[in-house]
């Protein structure tokens, strides 16, 4: 039977307006790729490898001295300690990463509780699952969890919380608040709580990412999924997962039998990024600025609100003083009409119903972002 079944709704629907704006030469603010930032990986980095490596697949799991490196990495930042062999696992992206945790642990009728808005990947691969989406969502306008419908939502069959902090396409951070609340909802449960902390280096002003990794209880039952390129200033997708060992084991069965290897020119590459702190430092200054920039335009510009944002590259706007369109409709006028791609809001919904705001991706040279602008500005 064909997998079709399970998807519900138009998903993927974002990415298709980002693909039909190369195809015009237009521009692409809907994607979630970043496309400008202030670094760019060092050719020698690749240049001082020899053939071996070039020609080399290495395991599904990564490889082992990049995994010490994450390790490394998590002890210093998070306190927590994990074994690079036994629990870090290399992914192709944050979306690999998901999907094999996901289909390690999750049966039929497995409930997953999701926050909405959310990426449009998560409903679909828990379908994929043959499990069942609970949704709870993020109040506005800071986007917060409302924790006593988040505790009615928990159940006998909740197998899963998926958060995703620093959250996309808010820019909500949870905090420590948050993350003690979690802890103490799920104790005594069997619950996996599935963190994707793919942005947790474009962190802005006074907010504190705030890892699961720093919180035991949360850490011994729970998965920590992030990216890897994000923090790098590189385009090729690259994540990793963390988890107890007798979890990452479940997680790597999944892996070993849909994965054949990794690269290892970039992995070594990468290997050598991972202490530079100061490059994420670098990178979270840089895109502060660039944020600040795009939206000090459309404050002065446009008659477009912009919603605060504390992480991420993506900042929503509000075009209810220019049009009463469902967001779907205003997007595809953008496109048609203007040549620019916006993610609207609704397509992080389930229910696709109608909103007044679209997500933009600022990580875009500045040339156009003024061209975005100004355009935006006649409206």
């Amino acid at each position: 039977m064909s997998i079709q079944r399970f998807f519900q709704g138009d998903s993927g629907f974002v990415v298709s307006l980002s693909e039909k704006a190369r195809k015009i030469g237009g521009i692409d603010l809907a994607g979630s790729y970043l496309s400008d930032g202030p670094y760019q990986p060092s050719a020698e980095l690749f240049r001082e490898l020899d053939d071996d490596s070039i020609r080399t697949l290495i395991p599904p799991y990564g490889l082992p001295e990049l995994r010490e490196q994450i390790a490394m990495y998590l002890r210093s930042n998070y306190e927590r300690t994990y074994d690079p062999s036994e629990e870090i696992t290399i992914t192709h992206g944050q979306t690999q990463a998901l999907f094999a945790c996901l289909l390690a642990f999750l049966g039929e009728d497995d409930e997953v509780i999701i926050f909405e808005p959310a990426a449009e990947y998560y409903l679909p691969i828990i379908q994929l699952c043959r499990a069942n989406p609970v949704y709870v969502t993020l109040k506005e306008p800071d986007f917060h969890i409302d924790w006593d419908e988040l505790t009615l939502a928990v159940n006998a069959n909740t197998r899963m919380i998926l958060i995703n902090t620093p959250h996309s396409p808010t820019g909500m951070v949870m905090s420590e608040l948050d993350m003690l609340r979690l802890q103490r909802l799920i104790n005594g449960t069997r619950i996996i709580v599935v963190s994707d902390e793919t942005y947790k280096d474009l962190v802005y002003d006074t907010a504190m990412h705030q890892s699961i990794a720093m919180f035991p209880k949360l850490a011994d039952c729970g998965i920590v999924i992030s990216s890897l390129n994000i923090g790098m200033g590189l385009m090729v997708q690259s994540g990793f997962c963390a988890a107890p060992a007798e979890m990452m084991k479940k997680i790597r069965k999944v892996l070993h039998f849909s994965d054949g290897g990794h690269f290892v020119p970039l992995q070594k590459a990468m290997t050598h990024m991972v202490p530079d702190r100061s490059r994420i430092g670098g990178l979270a200054a840089y895109y502060r600025k660039k944020k600040e920039y795009f939206v000090n335009a459309i404050t002065e510009r446009t008659r477009l609100t912009a919603l605060n944002s504390l992480a991420g590259c993506f900042v929503l706007l509000d075009y209810s003083q220019v049009s009463t369109a469902r967001d779907t409709d205003f997007a595809n006028m953008l496109l048609e009409q203007y040549g620019i791609a916006v993610a609207p809001y609704s397509a992080f919904f389930h229910d696709k119903q109608k909103r007044n705001l679209i997500r933009i991706n600022f990580a875009r040279p500045n040339d156009e972002l003024e061209k975005a602008v100004d355009i935006l500005g006649c409206l």
